[in-house]
């Protein structure tokens, strides 16, 4: 087995999306690694290739990584998975009931913020 410092490739590292374990680099984004598993997460600003920014709030998640001493913890808010760089042995999750309802909210927000605007 090659290394990533003698492939020139970053090492593998896995990582949990809604209980299905998930091998992607560590230069990933959540996003990029549930896309790359073909498992969905909505989105609207986002497009692979570009710098992420995380303005539409869409990719929303919940998520929790281990600490050094290995207990899980989550990590604040509900993060942008856009933004949010993948960690060994973090587990996500990307619908739940509370992050879909979340969704919600952000989709009604931005139709009234059109409305209001046109």
């Amino acid at each position: 087995m090659t290394t990533g410092t003698e492939t020139g490739m970053a090492d593998e590292i896995t990582i949990t999306i809604d209980g299905v374990d998930v091998t992607t680099t560590p230069d990933k984004m959540v996003i990029q690694a549930a896309s790359d598993a073909g498992i969905y997460i909505p989105y609207l600003c986002y497009y692979p290739g570009m710098k992420p920014f995380g303005a539409c709030r869409m990719c929303v998640v919940t998520a929790e990584a281990p600490d050094r001493e290995g207990n899980y913890r989550p990590l604040p808010g509900s993060p942008a998975s856009c933004t949010t760089p993948v960690m060994p042995g973090m587990r996500v999750t990307t619908n739940s009931d509370d992050i879909v309802e979340l969704r919600r909210g952000i989709m009604d927000c931005s139709y009234r913020s059109i409305r209001t605007a046109a």
